[in-house]
């Protein structure tokens, strides 16, 4: 008798070719079926698991926020049907995020010395989602 697999579903991170190194950006998605999604901002060296590294920010469906390993509950839940942007202010090296057109209140990062100077990429996470 054939066995079904139980393991967990991966996470697949994807990082665009194009990045940022000052001023201004901001990337959205629709989050269409529902499932696990995290989006944010990463340097061309970091993971491909968003906010599991030094070098990259995310923001969560669970309204948590990720960085270096580390979780943190912030700003509001999203899921399927909703519009979520993440945006990128070089000028000021925050990280802030945007569901259904409305600005969550406050940076979600500040980014560190470290990566001032640094191109930084549109970079999104998921686990059994589209978008």
């Amino acid at each position: 008798r054939a066995r079904r697999n139980q393991s967990p579903k991966p996470w697949i991170g994807i990082r665009a070719n194009a990045g940022v190194d000052r001023g201004r950006a901001a990337f959205s998605f629709v989050n269409e079926t529902g499932g696990n999604i995290r989006l944010g901002w990463s340097t061309a060296d970091a993971t491909l698991e968003l906010g599991m590294d030094g070098k990259s920010f995310g923001f969560g469906g669970t309204g948590t926020k990720s960085h270096n390993g580390n979780y943190d509950k912030w700003g509001q839940t999203y899921g399927k049907g909703d519009v979520c942007t993440a945006l990128l202010d070089l000028d000021k090296h925050s990280i802030m995020y945007m569901v259904n057109d409305h600005l969550i209140p406050g940076d979600a990062f500040s980014i560190p010395k470290y990566l001032w100077g640094q191109a930084f990429f549109p970079h999104v996470l998921v686990k059994e989602a589209t978008f």
